[in-house]
């Protein structure tokens, strides 16, 4: 009867590790997929990682619309600086080119309203080139909803 008791111990005891590695994987891949979906959700409404909304792609400009050639007076105290350059503006869309005719004079206008505010020296640095171009794109835009310029290229430049 002892040996029998020993017996029934021994098979007990051998099932209970078993139940207890069963136990810990399952636990295991509970805390797994917690802690993943705590991630997602994370990342999901702090708009980080995956979800950030900086890495969707952003509208490239495929066509390009040039305005013509542009001689302005510099804000200048000398008043005799001037500028010569041509610019054109890149946008998504072929269809659109008929809204960007329909207000070429207002584009013209805002293009020379703004570079006739700029000295020789705020053109002529290099460095100021693209800020220069995003005041203009940021003023053109604001003659259309939704925005529609999404580049401004400076094609040629001369300052006297």
């Amino acid at each position: 009867m002892t040996d029998n008791a020993n017996s029934k111990g021994n098979a007990h005891d051998d099932k209970n590790p078993k139940k207890k590695v069963k136990t810990l994987i399952i636990i295991a891949v509970l805390v797994l997929a917690l802690a993943a979906a705590s991630f997602f959700a994370y990342a999901y409404f702090t708009k980080t990682f995956i979800f950030n909304e900086d890495s969707k792609v952003a509208p490239v400009a495929e066509v390009v619309y040039p305005l013509g050639e542009f001689v302005i007076n510099l804000n200048d105290s000398n008043n005799r600086s001037y500028l010569k350059t041509q610019i054109a503006v890149g946008y998504a869309n072929k269809k659109d080119e008929i809204f960007i005719k329909d207000k070429k004079f207002q584009i013209r206008d805002i293009i020379i309203q703004t570079l006739r505010s700029k000295t020789a020296e705020d053109i002529r640095a290099v460095e100021k080139t693209d800020e220069l171009k995003v005041e203009i794109m940021n003023k053109l835009n604001e003659l259309f909803e939704p925005e529609l310029i999404l580049e401004v290229y400076i094609v040629d430049i001369l300052i006297q």
